[in-house]
């Protein structure tokens, strides 16, 4: 099956204090892995919030769709899922890289 691109709107950004308090949106480790195979699930990744002048840059988190395409076997992960959004800040990763995440680690979950 073919990712979509998704559109720039779907991206969020998060200050780093705010992640800190930013609790997932979903109960996702109340269902089984296999679960979330083929989703589409609402993730954060890190970046650093650009700044002002004469402030430093500050951590925060970029939100981005990922489609889970299996279970991951290494790493302590649970998933393994395909970039669906290009980011805007987290430029360290493009769309359909593959990620590596928990059932934690999700925010939301596209049903």
């Amino acid at each position: 099956m073919l990712i979509p691109k998704t559109e720039t709107g779907n991206v969020g950004m998060v200050c780093g204090d705010c992640a800190k308090q930013r609790k997932a949106d979903t109960n996702a480790t109340a269902y089984e892995p296999e679960y979330f195979v083929g989703r589409f699930c609402l993730l954060r990744f890190p970046i650093t919030v650009p700044a002002g002048p004469s402030e430093k840059k500050k951590p925060g988190t970029e939100r981005m769709w990922v489609q889970v395409v299996g279970l991951a076997q290494d790493y302590g992960e649970e998933l393994l899922g395909t970039l669906a959004n290009d980011p805007v800040y987290a430029t360290q990763f493009a769309f359909g890289d593959v990620v590596g995440f928990n059932r934690s680690e999700i925010q939301a979950v596209q049903e």
